[in-house]
């Protein structure tokens, strides 16, 4: 796989203290809950609002056969999953975000945890495209209260979750190891901007 780091780099949160990093997980958590498609403001739209479902895809060494639109892109190495995810064209995709959440689904008490990982964005050489990569994930910091309850299946994220533009002209790629999932949910603003002096 051939690649040129970039500039844009999502890099290991610094927490400063335990307290801090329960704050942003249970801020976290809680908007995992949330559907697939929000609101970003309080306000609906005056269009009728568009049903958003993405094409997602997943390539494993052994079996990618990409579709027509990404079959520039590496297949993935050994150890790493190739994830697409492709936006349908919309109306007015100005109006669209998509939120990505990676992490991984694990054996956890009810203490509140998340894994570390860089995930950085590299350029495809000899194309201008650009795709996603992360290679290795490490434990995070974790709370130490004494749980009662058995280990259940968690999904534990891996960092923060990072929203882009809604962009339907070329697939969004990203390499992962096999172990992590890559979830995603599409937001969508009314059409109007609201006065705060009002």
């Amino acid at each position: 796989m051939t690649y040129n780091k970039t500039s844009t780099t999502f890099a290991r949160p610094i927490q400063s203290s335990i307290a801090s990093y329960i704050g942003s997980s249970k801020k976290l958590l809680a908007a995992l809950t949330v559907t697939t498609t929000a609101l970003l403001s309080g306000c609906a739209s005056t269009d009728s609002n568009e049903q958003v479902s993405l094409n997602t895809y997943v390539y494993q060494p052994t079996t990618h056969a990409p579709i027509e639109s990404i079959k520039m892109f590496p297949a993935p190495v050994s150890g790493m999953k190739q994830h697409i995810i492709e936006m349908p064209p919309l109306t007015d995709e100005s109006r669209y975000m998509v939120e990505f959440q990676l992490g991984k689904t694990m054996l956890a008490d009810c203490n509140l945890r998340g894994l570390w990982g860089e995930l950085a964005t590299r350029n495809l050489e000899g194309w201008g495209y650009s795709y996603y990569e992360l290679t290795d994930y490490s434990p995070g910091m974790s709370t130490m209260m004494m749980c009662n309850e058995p280990k259940t299946n968690k999904f534990i994220p891996i960092n923060e979750p990072f929203t882009i533009k809604y962009d339907s002209r070329l697939p969004k790629v990203f390499y992962l190891p096999a172990d992590v999932e890559l979830k995603y949910r599409v937001w969508q603003t009314g059409d109007q901007y609201q006065d705060s002096n009002k």
